[in-house]
């Protein structure tokens, strides 16, 4: 199971925040959710948006996050 929001991004450990995902994936979206949890901490996004934007599509935040290094 993997967390629909990290606990880093406001999630909880409840039922309604968690999904099946495989392993592999599961990392990649960890690596996935570094980016929108450094631009929350800068002030620079709002944590709803980061929010919004592992929700509906954390593999572009992944290729984004792979970009910035």
């Amino acid at each position: 199971m993997d967390h629909c929001y990290s606990s880093g991004l406001g999630g909880s450990n409840d039922i309604k925040n968690l999904w099946a995902m495989p392993w592999d994936q599961a990392k990649r979206k960890d690596i996935a959710e570094r980016l929108p949890w450094r631009l929350v901490c800068d002030h620079r996004m709002r944590l709803p948006m980061a929010q919004e934007l592992l929700r509906r599509d954390w593999q572009a935040v992944y290729l984004q996050s792979l970009k910035r290094g």
